[in-house]
């Protein structure tokens, strides 16, 4: 009887460093810079394509610019047709998407992904207040969608381009007011929603320019273009 050979045990494979883009920033601060000043260059340095590296921790920082899609936007539909059918509560995302066959491959990408979630920061859709899961997220996939997020969907509500987003935290808002019409790839008559006085949304005037003075991050200069970046300095679009 033929025995086989004994092989070598293999060498473990070397760990993939994490990659990063060819485009990010390393920020060189003198350390007598004021505190004020290192902010607005980390702001600025966050703001363009690829971000940057914080002079402090190394962590990589970036600055996302969230607009929304069409993917989005049919999840609102859906939230609509519910609150239609049974009123102003909150409605389990899964059974609003996996029961609207309008869906489609739209299913995974905007409703299991939670790209759902990033209507909320134009305030056309509301989670659940006051409900965690046992991890201690608020994603417990129940929301409603709100009274300016039906207006958008009629027509009546313009808001801001971009959402300004750092670390799930929305930061500001820019760009020009854009409409529902502005949205691309819609396959579906959104108006078919209100088909009575009952459910005309009403009008709302356009979203204003916003910055959250709350936050660590002043990031004025990036909503309201009073103190533009430097040369080079872009805002980091998602991809479409």
């Amino acid at each position: 009887m033929k025995t086989r050979p004994t092989r070598a045990p293999r060498e473990p494979k070397p760990k993939t460093p994490k990659m990063v883009p060819p485009s990010t920033l390393r920020l060189n601060l003198p350390p007598t810079m004021p505190l004020g000043e290192a902010k607005e260059c980390l702001v600025k340095g966050m703001a363009r394509k690829g971000g940057c590296f914080c002079p402090l921790c190394g962590q990589q920082s970036t600055i996302y610019g969230r607009n929304l899609n069409a993917s989005i936007v049919r999840v609102m539909r859906g939230l609509a047709l519910w609150r239609k059918a049974n009123g102003t509560g909150y409605a389990s995302i899964p059974d609003v998407i996996f029961k609207d066959e309008a869906f489609g491959v739209a299913k995974s990408k905007a409703g299991q992904g939670g790209q759902w979630a990033q209507a909320c920061f134009w305030d056309l859709v509301e989670r659940q207040p006051g409900t965690v899961r046992a991890d201690s997220s608020n994603r417990t996939g129940f929301a409603r969608i709100t009274d300016r997020g039906l207006a958008f969907l009629a027509g009546r509500y313009r808001v801001r381009k971009y959402a300004l987003v750092y670390d799930a935290t929305l930061l500001g808002k820019k760009g020009d007011p854009v409409s529902i019409d502005d949205v691309k790839e819609l396959a579906f008559d959104y108006r078919e929603i209100f088909m009575g006085k009952d459910d005309d949304p009403g009008e709302f005037p356009d979203e204003p320019l916003w910055v959250n003075q709350d936050h660590f991050f002043n990031v004025s200069s990036l909503v309201y273009g009073n103190g533009e970046p430097p040369p080079g300095v872009q805002l980091a679009l998602d991809p479409e």
